[in-house]
């Protein structure tokens, strides 16, 4: 997907919000002996189930769109997040 944010376009993989709180946390927990980064990852844990039980009842509001695989200055961004009405325009594909 991609969209067009502050006047710039960025595409990636569009991803659901609970993929990507699981994402953050499994890399919160790659910093180890980092006690914050241990407390993030069990926050996005939790985060992530509440997202796959929402998902699943379909009562959750969809405020922000989850992307992977975004490409930030010569490298991607893993993990990233945009409120929908910040998003511009859209389309689909790269």
């Amino acid at each position: 997907m991609t969209v067009l944010v502050g006047g710039a376009p960025f595409s990636g993989d569009l991803i659901s919000g609970a993929l990507w709180w699981e994402t953050m946390g499994q890399r919160a927990r790659g910093t180890e002996g980092d006690d914050a980064s241990e407390q993030f990852a069990a926050g996005a844990d939790s985060i992530s189930q509440l997202y796959r039980k929402a998902d699943i009842l379909k009562r959750r509001p969809v405020e922000y769109l989850h992307m992977q695989n975004v490409p930030a200055d010569n490298s991607r961004i893993v993990g990233w997040r945009i409120r929908i009405e910040e998003v511009q325009a859209w389309r689909w594909g790269r």
